[in-house]
């Protein structure tokens, strides 16, 4: 272990003390940080090395001239004082003793750095723990002033659920009765437009078969306009290739035509489909011996 000279006191003599009875008087002038008893040394006598926290604890002891500790008067030195008394040891033992001392200083600057660390960490933990006991507090406060809203709110949503039932009774009973009124008047209106429309409709009916007559009356002008050019198509065909052979084939050339028998219908409905001709050419048409009429 290690001690600093100047904080340490040497105690001897103290025969059979135990070590609680020598820190016990020493704390009387100090706090101590570090304590040892060499019981097996080669001097003569045991002694304890104490350590106090400072300076002045270590000098506030030594300036008493006489250690009575449970009856048993013992010798308290400062440590260098007992180094010299013990100047016959090695000095190796003396250096070893130095070395040890100053790593000890090192390691107390350490643990004093880690100390005021400790100390900042304990004062953001209390600064953190009073912000957490604020806003708890806070929160409590909100969530009895949330509680008293919430009974608020349900008392007065009650008070409306019921008043809106019995407005929806009311307005309810009002729309049936405006719905009956509704409805006798539609049948009514009803009524008349329906008369209206058959007088319509008859008429139109009228106009629609005049329409037809006079549709079928154009078809069958240009079904015979058709037949017609047809006819010149194939004198004309015939004067053009007179050589060439001609291969005519009618394909799916259906009329159906109903005999208009009755008065109130008279409708004729024809189906035409197209006249394809297929043309073999075996040789160059002569146009120069063709003449248009």
């Amino acid at each position: 272990m290690l001690f600093d000279c100047e904080s340490t006191v040497v105690i001897t003599k103290f025969n059979s003390l135990s070590d609680s009875a020598l820190i016990g008087y020493c704390q009387n002038f100090g706090k101590i940080i570090r304590w040892s008893m060499k019981t097996s040394t080669q001097a003569n006598e045991p002694y304890a090395l104490i350590m106090f926290a400072t300076i002045s604890s270590a000098t506030s002891i030594l300036s008493h001239s006489n250690y009575t500790i449970d009856g048993v008067h013992v010798l308290i030195l400062n440590y260098q004082q007992h180094v010299n008394r013990h100047s016959s040891r090695k000095s190796m033992d003396y250096d070893q003793i130095m070395q040890e001392n100053i790593a000890l200083k090192h390691e107390i600057a350490n643990l004093n750095q880690l100390l005021v660390n400790a100390h900042i960490a304990c004062d953001e933990y209390q600064v953190l723990q009073k912000k957490i006991e604020a806003e708890q507090i806070l929160t409590n406060k909100f969530k009895l002033e949330y509680g008293v809203l919430i009974e608020s709110y349900e008392s007065q949503l009650k008070q409306l659920s019921l008043s809106l039932s019995s407005s929806l009774e009311q307005h309810a009973l009002e729309m049936k009765i405006r719905k009956d009124h509704v409805e006798q008047t539609q049948i009514n209106k009803d009524q008349r437009k329906n008369t209206s429309l058959n007088a319509k409709l008859i008429e139109d009916a009228d106009q629609f078969f005049i329409t037809i007559n006079e549709l079928s009356n154009q078809y069958i002008c240009m079904k015979k306009q058709n037949e017609h050019l047809s006819s010149c198509i194939q004198d004309f065909q015939a004067n053009l290739y007179p050589n060439v052979r001609l291969k005519s084939q009618l394909i799916d050339f259906n009329i159906n035509q109903s005999d208009q028998e009755n008065n109130n219908n008279n409708k004729e409905t024809n189906d035409i489909n197209e006249e394809n001709m297929e043309i073999t050419i075996k040789e160059e048409p002569k146009l120069a011996k063709i003449t248009c009429s």
